[in-house]
């Protein structure tokens, strides 16, 4: 560590006698802040129009709800038979009744057999029947005569009995029921509200604005204050004069550790705490540049003087008053040059993967061989991330494209030798001297039919790897393949231009 000059050295030991001035510093961090009484009223206050309100909640009448009883019955129905049928006549002194074919309607049977139901229906029960139901006799008893039923039925004859069967409730209602409903208990279904008067406040006045039910019924205005502003007591409330700016400070976190530079204020006092130090202040009132010297006192340090801090806090304060709150604070973490700096963002690192290789020619329109081959490149680039003394390196972006690798190269002699033999072109034959007329049909018994021609000797391409770029052997296999095709082709022609 460097001394500084005997000027800031002299600056720095007249700061920590704090006699200058009427400026008093407290000796301890650990003192509690004064009090600050809470913040006047400065500005001109409107006046105030508050008010007091009334709210009636109308009476509600009461309703009572009755319950009511009453005895339930059965209704029995009487049933009477009936029976209908032929009219019959014999001799006297015969035993063998016939039809007259006369009949009788429906009458009631004597003597009467009834029958009850709960239910009401025109016929009850009903059948044949067979019976006697008069006899008599006519000229003398000479003619005999009588009514025999053929069937029967039971018909209501309107004689009912009631037969009872328990009670009947009517729920709790608010209509007034009559006989043969009997009460058997009442009670409210909604109670009876008295008129309800509210006011609110109770006592006093609000600036509440209320909307209905409430309304107003008394106002009143509380006066406002006038200004307060004042300029001539920098203690005072409400004062608005000359104030202190605190400065843009600079970052020590990267500087020589020891050293830092308060920037230059007007009617500010700078403070100083460091964290090893157990609390103790030290005041600087001047501005400079400021180093730990052994002696100086400025900065905790060791016996040989190193400083023994890595925290620092400035805290910058008024003169114009005494005490204050600080106008401004600033903290410091202090650290070694070397870490400081960011390191270097490494290269992009590029990795390509091949596929495998392809080829294409040679034609005898294009005496060219192209060979191809396809693969993925992929692109990882970093970047630097963290702060002084926590660096990191790490991935920014991975992109993955596709490409090809592709080239074409000239046929050797030797290949375009065997391309030349491939593509050779035959004179068409001379015409036979008797041409065929286009109606004639020629026996074409001799010429081979084409189904019986030879399939063609199709081969393989065999694999060539990276051979196939280096040597071009595969070339040499195609090209007689196609210079075969092309003869036979030629042959075939020719033969049947001959025949």
């Amino acid at each position: 560590m460097g001394r500084m000059s005997r000027a800031v050295a002299a600056l720095a030991a007249a700061a920590l006698t704090i006699v200058a001035g009427a400026v008093a510093l407290p000796a301890a961090a650990t003192a509690p802040p004064p009090e600050q009484p809470p913040a006047a009223t400065c500005d001109a206050t409107p006046d105030v129009e508050v008010y007091r309100y009334r709210k009636v909640t109308p009476a509600i009448e009461g309703v009572r709800e009755y319950l009511y009883e009453r005895d339930t019955f059965k209704t029995k129905h009487e049933y009477r038979k009936q029976v209908r049928g032929v009219v019959e006549q014999r001799d006297n002194g015969k035993r063998t009744w016939h039809a007259t074919g006369q009949g009788f309607d429906w009458t009631w049977w004597e003597p009467p057999s009834t029958k009850w139901s709960l239910t009401l229906v025109d016929v009850l029960e009903s059948g044949p029947h067979s019976a006697t139901v008069r006899e008599w006799t006519t000229g003398n008893g000479h003619k005999h005569w009588r009514e025999r039923s053929t069937e029967y039925r039971y018909v209501p004859t309107g004689t009912v009995e009631q037969i009872p069967t328990g009670t009947e409730s009517s729920g709790w209602t608010t209509d007034t029921l009559t006989d043969p409903w009997q009460l058997v208990d009442e009670r409210w279904a909604t109670e009876p509200v008295d008129e309800v008067v509210e006011f609110y406040p109770v006592e006093g006045f609000t600036d509440e604005v209320l909307d209905a039910p409430w309304e107003v019924v008394e106002t009143d205005t509380i006066p406002g204050d006038p200004s307060r502003w004042q300029d001539t007591d920098p203690g005072g409330d409400c004062y608005n004069g000359p104030q202190i700016k605190a400065p843009a400070f600079s970052d020590h976190s990267c500087t020589t550790v020891g050293a830092f530079t308060l920037p230059e204020v007007t009617n500010g006092l700078y403070r100083l705490h460091f964290a090893q130090n157990e609390g103790v202040w030290v005041g600087l009132p001047l501005a400079g540049t400021f180093e730990a010297v052994k002696g100086l006192g400025v900065f905790p340090h060791n016996e040989a003087g190193e400083p023994i801090y890595d925290t620092m806090t400035i805290a910058l304060h008024s003169t114009l008053s005494w005490p204050n709150e600080p106008l401004e604070v600033w903290e410091f973490t202090f650290t070694e040059p070397e870490l400081c700096e960011k390191p270097d963002t490494p290269e992009p690192r590029v990795v390509t993967q091949w596929g495998e290789w392809s080829q294409s020619g040679p034609t005898c329109d294009d005496p060219t061989v192209t060979v191809t081959r396809t693969g993925t490149r992929t692109v990882t680039t970093y970047k630097v991330i963290g702060e002084p003394g926590a660096w990191e390196v790490v991935v920014d972006e991975v992109t993955t494209e596709d490409i090809t690798w592709s080239e074409t190269r000239p046929l050797t002699d030797e290949e375009q030798a065997m391309l030349d033999r491939a593509c050779v072109v035959l004179p068409p034959p001379p015409l036979p001297e008797n041409p065929v007329e286009d109606d004639q049909v020629i026996d074409d018994t001799d010429s081979p039919d084409e189904a019986d021609e030879p399939e063609s000797d199709e081969r393989e391409t065999p694999d060539r790897g990276d051979e196939l770029a280096e040597t071009g052997t595969g070339l040499h296999a195609g090209l007689y393949a196609l210079a075969a095709s092309l003869l036979g082709g030629t042959l075939l022609v020719v033969r049947r231009r001959l025949s």
